[in-house]
């Protein structure tokens, strides 16, 4: 590597390393402002949110990284041009391209790990800064004592099942929708507006449910019910209660 190369990469990463900590400062107390009312309303400690933010940075870096290689690159090149650096280079015979070689090299090499980190430590982080909250914050020491807004879930056999509300403690949901597909074609409907674990089945109240048939010949069967205990549905509450991951806790695997 020669001398250049070095001086033009010690240039770039200082001014990349000043870009990422600025950005970043601003990003997290902009975030601590909004959420000031939520941390005061839950009486969260000192150390948690310093916590809840230090798991919170990975993110925070992802995001910020292309501003701050942007900055880098304009600020780095910018410096060079003023000094008039990039002229005397060119005129002791080095071409343009060979002068930014390396901080095309290096933005590859970034680019690389920025995919590495944002698939396997962001996620990794994600997830301890939502048990920050549910436990710290929110005081909800696991999913068991929780009500789930909306849950959806797949189960087997085809069975996809969806609760506006579910208690995970008392096993119960109301306003329910479970649908069977076979095929990726839908054969089963079933809608109720309360059902309760009643092991081994489920018992649902006030509902409905469709048969499509597979031939047009036939119609299809309709019908209400007060009360139904379905055995059939292959579910059982623990796949309700099983904590579920959104996109941004889940890793590149």
């Amino acid at each position: 590597m020669k001398i250049l190369d070095r001086y033009l990469i010690k240039q770039f990463l200082t001014v990349l390393f000043f870009s990422l900590v600025a950005l970043s400062v601003i990003f997290i107390l902009v975030n601590l402002i909004e959420q000031i009312d939520y941390f005061i309303d839950r009486k969260a400690k000192f150390t948690d949110v310093i916590e809840y933010y230090l798991y919170s940075l990975p993110e925070v870096l992802a995001l910020v990284i292309p501003v701050a290689m942007l900055l880098s690159t304009l600020f780095s090149i910018g410096i060079l041009s003023k000094n008039h650096e990039i002229t005397a280079l060119k005129s002791s015979g080095n071409s343009l391209y060979r002068i930014l070689a390396p901080l095309y090299i290096l933005a590859l090499v970034i680019s690389i790990l920025v995919i590495l980190f944002k698939g396997y430590v962001v996620p990794y982080a994600n997830q301890k800064k939502v048990a920050i909250k549910k436990i710290k914050f929110e005081k909800i020491y696991s999913p068991e004592q929780a009500q789930i807004i909306d849950l959806f879930v797949q189960g087997d056999g085809g069975w996809i099942f969806h609760f506006k509300i579910y208690d995970t403690k008392l096993k119960q949901g109301v306003d329910a929708l479970f649908q069977r597909f076979e095929y990726q074609k839908l054969v089963e409907w079933l809608e109720a507006q309360n059902v309760v674990w009643k092991g081994p089945g489920w018992l649902l109240e006030k509902g409905r449910v469709r048969v499509f048939e597979d031939t047009s010949i036939q119609a299809e069967k309709y019908e209400t019910f007060s009360s139904w205990v379905r055995y059939d549905l292959k579910a059982k509450p623990e796949l309700f209660s099983r904590e579920q991951k959104t996109p941004d806790q889940m890793n590149l695997k």
